[in-house]
């Protein structure tokens, strides 16, 4: 840990899992249309696909957190935050769910259908907004 980039780049990984597991719990696992597709999946044979959302998703806070309080490592600067994880969940939103949803013709994320229901365009957009922006004050707690 004591090269330069990973001082940079801790931010990002830090706002990063840390949101990766709460947002899947409090967004995703209980979407009824996920817990659809999901059921349908399991009728296929997939079994296993509730663990391994758990699986995928559970342990990147706790390890997050781990990693932050017990790695020590140089601080990044605000300027890096911005950059990085600004820049990374705006192209994270413009290219895997806008261009996804271009593409597919569906919201990557059940819950961004939800909001265009509910908010109209702008729906999708409002939580790509809140995500970035606590994503920028995680990365600046870090």
């Amino acid at each position: 840990p004591k090269h330069p980039l990973v001082g940079r780049l801790h931010p990002l990984a830090f706002a990063t899992a840390s949101m990766l597991t709460v947002l899947y719990y409090s967004l995703d696992h209980w979407n009824a249309q996920k817990a659809a597709g999901d059921r349908k999946w399991i009728a296929k044979g997939y079994t296993r696909l509730p663990l391994g959302n758990h699986v995928e998703h559970g342990h990147a806070l706790p390890l997050a957190l781990l990693d932050a309080l017990c790695l020590p490592r140089a601080a990044a600067s605000a300027s890096d935050v911005l950059w990085i994880n600004g820049g990374y969940g705006a192209a994270y939103f413009a290219v895997m769910v806008l261009l996804g949803k271009r593409l597919k013709g569906e919201w990557i994320y059940p819950v961004l259908d939800d909001l265009e229901k509910g908010f109209g365009p702008a729906g999708p957009y409002l939580l790509a907004a809140a995500i970035i922006a606590i994503s920028l004050l995680l990365g600046l707690a870090d």
